[in-house]
């Protein structure tokens, strides 16, 4: 396959934005999403040394000689990819910017959450300033704004609100997902990519956590996890559906959030303890991925049970309620009635003010 167009990403505007006031910049994000092109940039852009610690010898010398590995003399930012394959370099890094704490010194790329790394948070308050870059958006995709939350919340709504879009068209959107070497692939060719992608994962998460157990539970906790992404998650059914103890379960989920595979989605509330007490979210980070595993749907029209939620979200904040909106594969806007409204997937990244 023929090398395939970059897609310019919103993050870059962030990573350019840190380097002119912070020492660090931490680049985070799955596998495979564009960290190491977003990367190239910054070198194309800033000057500098990139390193990629995917490198077995450039691995060596960085754990071997994390402070001599820091203190490279070069003009522009040094850039560090895959540094969680480094943890003595994390040390290192802090005392360079404690000697040296001009902007833009150091670029970070991590597939782990750096930031739930030993030593890392601690070590970096003040010094560094983390982008997360995840899959490609529709927006991103199409070159279109990904404006909607500041469409939602402003008071111009004159424009109207259309797609020409299909279920069907819907449907490939979510097959398609939003990883770069994915989108650009079609059936089976972006079913081996998907299939090879989770090998090299599940590879990695053994290789990378100590002490893991029945490493082969991976694939099928990622398949329930896919056929539940977007519900509640309640870990002790999950678990009894998987024979596995709850506790165990837990680590799992860690995990693979950790590797920015899903994510848990903290409850909505008012009330901070009601927050803490009601039950996470559970979203797996990308539809492409999510459809490998369990398939798609997509349903045209919107029913009753569509607006529950948000019917008594408006009647729990009153005044504060701004607006709610059901996104699905109806064509136009259809008011709805007490400031909801129907609208067109399209929507997320169609609209803009």
């Amino acid at each position: 396959m023929a090398d395939a167009p970059y897609i310019p990403r919103r993050a870059q505007q962030l990573v350019d934005e840190a380097l002119t006031d912070t020492p660090i910049v931490a680049i985070n994000g799955p596998r495979q999403v564009g960290k190491s092109t977003l990367a190239t940039g910054v070198l194309e852009r800033h000057g500098g040394v990139l390193v990629t610690l995917d490198d077995e010898t450039q691995r060596r010398a960085a754990n071997n000689d994390a402070r001599g590995f820091a203190e490279r003399i070069h003009a522009g930012p040094l850039i560090v990819d895959e540094v969680q394959f480094a943890p003595p370099l994390f040390r290192a890094l802090k005392a360079a910017v404690d000697r040296d704490r001009r902007p833009g010194r150091f670029v970070l790329t991590g597939s782990t959450r750096l930031l739930s790394a030993d030593g890392f948070a601690d070590g970096f308050v003040g010094r560094l300033e983390v982008v997360e870059l995840w899959p490609l958006t529709q927006g991103e995709i199409d070159s279109q704004p990904d404006g909607f939350i500041d469409w939602a919340f402003s008071d111009d709504h004159s424009t109207p609100v259309s797609s020409e879009l299909t279920r069907y068209d819907y449907a490939k959107r979510i097959d398609r997902g939003g990883f770069p070497e994915a989108i650009h692939r079609v059936g089976k060719r972006r079913s081996r990519w998907f299939a090879s992608y989770l090998t090299t994962l599940v590879e990695k998460v053994v290789r990378q956590v100590s002490g893991i157990e029945r490493s082969r539970e991976i694939p099928k906790i990622l398949r329930v996890c896919a056929a539940r992404s977007g519900d509640e998650l309640n870990v002790t059914r999950v678990a009894n559906e998987l024979g596995l103890p709850p506790r165990t379960l837990d680590g799992y989920l860690a995990l693979l959030a950790n590797v920015f595979v899903l994510q848990l989605i903290p409850a909505w509330s008012t009330n901070l303890s009601s927050k803490v007490i009601r039950r996470p979210k559970l979203v797996m980070v990308d539809s492409g991925l999510t459809a490998y595993l369990c398939g798609t749907s997509a349903t045209r029209s919107v029913s009753p049970p569509d607006t529950s939620g948000l019917r008594f979200l408006a009647e729990r904040l009153g005044d504060r309620f701004h607006a709610g909106y059901v996104l699905s594969c109806m064509p136009e806007a259809t008011p709805l009635g007490n400031k909801l409204t129907a609208l067109p997937l399209e929507a997320l990244w169609r609209a803009s003010i």
